[in-house]
């Protein structure tokens, strides 16, 4: 306990100095979730974040914010209870300078800048939604707006990092995480009638030493590490309101390069590593509407093609262009089942409920939300969960129900509890295998029903 404190001292302490608003907040969390069809473990990570927020404003109107934010992990057997609680306790989630003013002789109602470490989600959610050390751009004239970011991901705690695309992140043994060069540029047109379309261009280089990979050219299979994965992706979005109902669109194209293990007359085994193309497709929509102003629903689909030459999820493709849809950093938002959105197609039924509409505060300040998600494989292929064939009659992998209770029971004290359910769809029994019914193998020891429930308790001061 004397490091924990420590530690909040120190952070709050390094800032008091320059900071006019210090913030402390301590999120707790406990999980349980199914490892087998008879029974449970219970996993507890409660955390400790501490932030601090500085901004002033000089004599010619340039606005500069200054936030940074950091959390200390001392989770019940954990780096920090084991007394090794450096690196992996601690993460600097964000350090960062920011700017903003108006610029009416050059055109411009708003220009902004960002400088340090600070999240970063593309307009899809599903191909970047982490955290980047870098730069940031937005630049606002008549109605349109562009912003460009261009970041760093190599020096997050492996850990910690959500940066994960093949075989040589999977299998690295380095502190720090995957790294990668991702610069993106969005542009979003005036505004028309509620309805709003933007075009964004995202791409990502690896950097990893060449040693760390397996070369160009060789002709043994290794399975301990894999090649360079390079990729781009070019899409468009469309959004806004018709009355009542709010709706959704984006389409994305995929492009890249990746090592693959082709055939080759002229090996010695028949086979070399060479670079295969990315030809993908990722899109996707959504539509929501309100019965009333306690009452919503929404309805939401999602598609990724797949690679049905691909012996494996990552970095499979064994014959012609890679067709799978390759994320660069994906959070899932279910609780139970959550797959790389690579050869997966899903359908979302959500519903909204607020009891008591007019309470924001207290035992009646209850929220209801549900989710009731179908998950399919888009086609053959592998998909990133194991257990699942690559070739199946059905491309059923099942249904979830996912519920979260969230309530404000004081201004600064928040309670939310998450309840998860995953029905696979096996393709029949051990003894009687039968792909018709669903694409999980029978055999497989997680082919069973699962279940997560998450508990979770955020105080501010």
């Amino acid at each position: 306990m004397k490091r924990l404190a420590f530690f909040v001292l120190f952070v709050s302490l390094a800032f008091l100095a320059f900071a006019q608003d210090i913030g402390v907040s301590i999120d707790a969390s406990g999980s349980a979730f199914s490892t087998s069809s008879d029974g449970a473990s219970i996993s507890l990570a409660p955390t400790l974040s501490v932030k601090s927020k500085l901004s002033q404003s000089d004599t010619f109107g340039l606005r500069l914010a200054y936030s940074a934010s950091g959390s200390f992990d001392f989770s019940p057997g954990g780096a920090f209870s084991t007394g090794s609680f450096f690196p992996d306790a601690i993460d600097l989630q964000e350090f960062r300078i920011a700017t903003s003013r108006p610029l009416p002789e050059q055109g411009l109602t708003s220009f902004s800048t960002v400088l340090g470490r600070f999240a970063y989600s593309d307009p899809t959610t599903a191909i970047f939604n982490y955290r980047l050390d870098g730069m940031s751009l937005g630049f606002s004239a008549i109605g349109l707006s562009i912003d460009a970011n261009l970041g760093y991901t190599g020096l997050f705690w492996r850990s910690a990092s959500a940066v994960s695309m093949g075989l040589s992140d999977a299998s690295s043994t380095d502190t720090l995480g995957s790294p990668r060069l991702v610069g993106s540029l969005s542009l979003k047109l005036p505004e028309l009638f509620d309805q709003t379309l933007l075009f964004f261009a995202l791409a990502q280089e690896d950097l990893r030493d060449s040693a760390d990979h397996i070369p160009l050219y060789s002709t043994a299979e290794d399975t301990s590490k894999g090649g360079p994965i390079d990729t781009q992706y070019l899409g468009a979005n469309i959004y806004g309101f018709f009355g009542d109902f709010n709706y959704s669109g984006f389409a994305t194209l995929g492009s890249g390069r990746v090592l693959s293990y082709l055939t080759d007359a002229t090996s010695s085994t028949q086979h070399r590593y060479l670079f295969s193309s990315i030809s993908s497709l990722f899109a996707g929509a959504s539509l929501g509407f309100s019965l009333n102003p306690q009452l919503g629903i929404g309805l939401r689909f999602q598609y990724g093609t797949g690679d049905p030459d691909a012996s494996t999820y990552w970095e499979g493709n064994s014959k012609d262009n890679v067709t799978q849809f390759i994320s660069i950093a994906y959070a899932s938002p279910y609780a139970v089942f959550t797959p790389a959105p690579g050869n997966i197609t899903l359908g979302e039924l959500s519903v909204s409920y607020s009891p008591f509409l007019r309470v924001p505060i207290g035992l009646k300040s209850v929220q209801l939300m549900s989710k009731t998600i179908v998950f399919m494989k888009t086609g053959d292929g592998p998909v990133s969960v194991p257990g699942v064939e690559a070739i199946t009659a059905s491309k059923l992998l099942g249904l979830e129900e996912d519920l979260t209770v969230s309530v404000r029971l004081l201004s600064d004290l928040s309670v939310n509890i998450t309840l998860g359910y995953f029905a696979p769809a096996v393709g029949g029994t051990k003894t009687a295998i039968d792909y018709t019914k669903g694409a999980f193998d029978p055999t497989y020891e997680g082919a069973h029903p699962q279940f997560m429930l998450r508990i979770g308790a955020s105080l501010s001061m």
